[in-house]
């Protein structure tokens, strides 16, 4: 599993205040559920919404899949609402 830590996620429900971390209960969570890519497979995404340890955080807890091919550097990008990512790089090895 991979932790990915961003923003522009949009709004969160329920909603967070300005300078505030996330909920934890309930977890405030995005009305949608992005999609990640590690290397060029899709991944399973288990959470999407405002971290609760990092205020003006937009956390995303995702698998990385089993077909990924994690030798040494493998990109990670984010899809959400049409719009995607930079690509960032992960070490994997495996």
């Amino acid at each position: 599993m991979i932790q990915i830590f961003t923003t522009g996620a949009g709004v969160f429900t329920p909603a967070v205040a300005d300078g505030a971390p996330g909920g934890v209960q309930p977890l405030s969570r995005t009305s949608a559920l992005p999609q990640v890519y590690v290397g060029a497979e899709p991944s399973e995404v288990l959470f999407s919404g405002a971290s609760a340890e990092f205020p003006g955080l937009w956390q995303i807890n995702a698998v990385v899949p089993d077909k990924a091919a994690l030798a040494g550097q493998t990109p990670v990008f984010v899809t959400m609402g049409g719009a995607a990512s930079n690509a960032v790089t992960i070490w994997a090895a495996d």
